[in-house]
């Protein structure tokens, strides 16, 4: 459950989120798939670094997708964590979106290192988190199936 927002944490969120236009949500999916076809080529080829460091935004575009279809809005806050609570209150309603939040969470907990970090980034960890990505643009897909198809 997610909690209410104290009236000065409502006025400071209100800052760190924008409204978005009706389609946004399938130029989110999109975006989302991309990457993930990108860390399987990446995958299939080795490239470890890369399959790590395309997969935040793998995710982020994927919880992005939800919170746009769902409520027509995105973060915008460089803080990545907001999309995380975007999805959980925004989706709060879907079946699995505490699995699809944990995927998200454990993407973003390795952002830093990922992209940035020192040290090499070996072939177990990417592998964990592509399987997190394809997990969560899974769910995703399924969320945001069209229903008038």
């Amino acid at each position: 459950m997610v909690k209410k927002a104290s009236r000065r944490s409502r006025r400071s969120n209100s800052t760190r989120i924008r409204s978005v236009g009706s389609a946004a949500w399938q130029n989110y999916l999109r975006r989302a798939q991309q990457t993930l076809q990108a860390m399987q080529h990446s995958a299939d080829k080795g490239n470890w670094a890369a399959v790590a460091a395309i997969a935040p935004v793998c995710a982020i575009a994927a919880a992005d997708a939800v919170v746009a279809h769902v409520a027509g809005i995105a973060a915008k806050d460089a803080d990545h964590a907001m999309a995380v609570e975007l999805l959980l209150a925004h989706g709060s309603e879907l079946d699995g979106v505490r699995q699809a939040a944990q995927h998200l969470r454990r993407l973003l907990e390795r952002k830093t290192m990922a992209q940035y970090g020192e040290r090499p980034i070996t072939a177990s960890m990417a592998q964990d988190m592509l399987t997190h990505a394809e997990q969560l643009v899974a769910w995703v897909e399924g969320q945001l199936k069209d229903p008038f198809k």
